[in-house]
């Protein structure tokens, strides 16, 4: 191919066809099917640093729903923006054991959520912005007790109840 692309797949009348594998520049697998020269829009990708996507695209690039499991293992199933996590998703941290539904911009947590963290067995329900507890909000701990107050990069500055 003209710009070092490589694929490895079907072909009919001269253009790319079923099944395919393309091995990108930048070193990106993408795994897919093609129909009359045109790739799907939905597909796997593969990272050379060992990540793995699998959902829909543009240009290669995640773009609209889809799953990526990380090389450590965390996954995060969602909405993703020009390869960014962006709009309402789920992400599950295998390393601390955490769960966090809720949105996402620019690839953080940011508007409404909720953090089941593991390590302090407590759930969090509020705002977020660029990945920190950010406006009102509730811990709910394992004993049963609720804590809600405003929060301002993580800290709780007052309780409401």
């Amino acid at each position: 191919m003209i710009d070092d692309t490589i694929y490895i797949g079907g072909f009919k009348n001269d253009t790319f066809e079923g099944k395919a594998r393309l091995l990108l520049p930048t070193g990106v697998i993408f795994e897919g099917l093609f129909s009359k020269g045109i790739c799907a829009s939905i597909g796997r990708l593969l990272y050379p640093d060992g990540e793995i996507y699998f959902g829909q695209h543009k240009g290669f690039m995640k773009d609209g729903q889809g799953k990526t499991i990380f090389l450590k293992g965390s996954i995060y199933e969602g909405h993703y923006k020009k390869g960014v996590m962006k709009g309402f998703g789920r992400h599950f941290d295998i390393e601390t054991g955490d769960i966090y539904l809720g949105n996402f911009m620019n690839g953080k947590r940011h508007g409404e959520g909720k953090l089941y963290s593991k390590g302090k067995d407590e759930i969090y329900d509020g705002n977020w912005a660029s990945d920190k507890k950010n406006g009102t909000g509730k811990v709910i701990s394992r004993n049963g007790q609720i804590h809600m107050g405003d929060f301002r990069t993580n800290i709780m500055e007052g309780l409401l109840q």
